[in-house]
């Protein structure tokens, strides 16, 4: 083990996913030991290096294309529930930056809470009244 990964295990906890990571990219890279270089012939070690590498680089891309994928998956899931999200704000008359939350918004400097602005017509029809509509039948059937 590497003692400067053993240090900062002993240090930073959280982080020891990550550096059994390392760890194990470390030892993958260490095929080959200096002794057993001596007894190949260079020709021989090159094209076995070569080799590892390229299936290293074949696996990274790999994983690389995998997460790249994710990455565009979340984004497009982020942008999703960003227009929801102001969708809503719309609905309720409030700032769709933070819903009134803070004081540094440069949209509403934290005044935009629910009913702050005029609702939008449409989102209001979509999102409150149904659910008013709801809460009405509710309390209205129980009182």
């Amino acid at each position: 083990m590497n003692p400067m990964i053993a240090f900062l295990k002993k240090q930073k906890p959280e982080w020891e996913e990550y550096l059994n990571m390392i760890e194990m990219m470390n030892a993958e890279h260490s095929d080959i030991d200096e002794d057993d270089e001596d007894t190949l012939s260079e020709t021989a070690a090159s094209n076995n290096t070569h080799k590892a590498y390229k299936n290293k680089i074949i696996k990274l891309k790999k994983t690389q294309n995998k997460l790249l994928h994710m990455i565009e998956d979340l984004k497009a899931e982020l942008e999703d529930e960003q227009e929801l999200t102001e969708d809503l704000a719309e609905a309720l008359g409030a700032c769709p930056e933070c819903f009134g939350e803070d004081d540094m918004c440069s949209y509403c400097k934290g005044e935009g809470l629910p009913g702050f602005f005029v609702p939008d017509f449409t989102q209001y029809n979509r999102f409150v009244a149904p659910a008013n509509k709801k809460f009405s039948k509710h309390y209205r059937i129980r009182n």
